[in-house]
């Protein structure tokens, strides 16, 4: 963490602390102290400065995913309903044209084989709908997860007025790219580790 990184670097700036040494046998005292040399506490302390970047890069993109994710999830989300209106949609319409197949064929007009064809056609249009449904669900709880599913949050949140409640707020979809910058962290990081050996 951060703050874990912080720290060490305030370790790596301390100077070594001398020691006491006493023996009570022949009355005897001394005092110790350690010298470094070769500037190995400048090499030790930059070595913490950059574990601190990285801390602090790796924090970054770890916010960044989670944005996305959130938005990915999001935007699914929004796609699942919008799915789920067109395929109750079509089945109201395609019901519609069962109902005129239906006077017909009383009439007549058809015959009850052409009729049994257009009810099992019904049937694709009722399967499209459950798994729009299932797919709306879906959607939903995977954008829960992200948000470390939220007690306050309805099982069946409405999508769209979230989607024009962010509008209001001028949240948009954004891109991203998947290596940050931590990269560079590391690399300016290896010589300094290299010099502390």
């Amino acid at each position: 963490s951060i703050t874990s990184a912080e720290a060490n670097e305030v370790t790596a700036a301390l100077w070594p602390n001398p020691n006491f040494v006493s023996a009570s046998q022949d009355f005897t005292a001394g005092l110790s102290q350690l010298f470094e040399r070769g500037g190995k506490r400048q090499r030790r302390l930059d070595t913490a400065r950059l574990s601190t970047n990285i801390a602090t890069s790796d924090y970054s993109d770890a916010r960044r995913t989670l944005v996305f994710s959130v938005r990915k999830t999001f935007a699914d989300a929004l796609l699942a309903k919008s799915n789920l209106n067109l395929a109750q949609e079509n089945l109201k319409n395609f019901q519609e044209v069962e109902d005129l197949n239906k006077i017909r064929f009383e009439k007549g007009d058809i015959s009850g084989a052409d009729f049994l064809k257009i009810e099992l056609q019904k049937l694709q249009f009722q399967s499209d709908v459950q798994d729009a449904t299932l797919a709306l669900k879906t959607a939903q709880t995977t954008l829960k997860t992200p948000l470390a599913n939220p007690p306050d949050l309805a099982e069946d949140f409405d999508i769209e007025a979230l989607a024009t409640y962010a509008k209001r707020k001028g949240v948009h979809l954004v891109g991203h790219h998947e290596t940050a910058c931590a990269v560079s962290h590391y690399e300016r990081q290896l010589g300094a580790a290299l010099d502390l050996y």
